[in-house]
């Protein structure tokens, strides 16, 4: 039987709160190079504990198998597989989660699995709109997360802007728009000031 080490059970963690990753994520969250990082996933899957699947031509992902979440205890369950749709977004929202942990240290990032898993706050998660993460700070200030690829309908965009705002748990929406919707975003949140919109690729870009 292959034994789990510490790092292999951090390894296994780190996926499954995003539900999948790719090998640059492993080597900058676990300061991992060549040819030690493919060395080691390819042991975890060799052990059964983690699936590998080349996505795109250029892009593949690391999920874990259903047994390897029931043995780290996680109460969130493995992927099937990387949903096609919503690859891109999945991939952009681990380079997001970096950034906020690199300037905000001191805050605990929730992914949208663990929002829906482990129902933070009264409602929140259980229905509607889950944001993509929650960025929790020590004086409790909560900040919503969502990064925002494409444009949702205006009858979409009013509907979540409405829930925020009657959620009395959230103190301020943080809002990460490619570059091409950022204006519309920023028109349609004058009135809210609870909602802050950032240009995305700036924002990773920013020194």
């Amino acid at each position: 039987m292959t034994i789990m080490t510490e790092r292999d059970l951090e390894i296994l963690k780190f996926i499954n709160k995003f539900g999948f990753c790719e090998m640059q994520h492993l080597d900058k969250y676990f300061q991992l190079k060549k040819p030690n990082n493919y060395q080691i996933m390819r042991r975890l899957k060799k052990a059964g504990w983690i699936q590998y699947q080349q996505v795109f031509s250029n892009k593949s992902a690391y999920w874990l198998n259903k047994s390897a979440a029931t043995e780290i205890g996680s109460s969130i369950p493995a992927i099937n597989r990387p949903a096609v749709a919503i690859y891109t977004h999945e991939v952009l929202l681990i380079d997001l989660y970096f950034e906020l942990q690199k300037r905000y240290k001191e805050a605990n990032f929730i992914s949208e699995r663990e929002i829906i898993k482990d129902k933070y706050f009264d409602g929140f998660g259980k229905k509607g709109h889950v944001s993509d993460g929650l960025l929790i700070f020590p004086d409790k200030k909560v900040i919503a997360i969502e990064l925002e690829l494409t444009l949702k309908s205006t009858k979409r965009i009013e509907h979540i802007f409405r829930a925020y705002k009657k959620n009395l748990e959230i103190d301020e929406v943080w809002y990460f728009c490619d570059d091409k919707i950022f204006n519309v975003i920023s028109r349609r949140s004058e009135d809210q000031s609870h909602i802050k919109v950032h240009h995305f690729q700036e924002y990773l870009s920013a020194k």
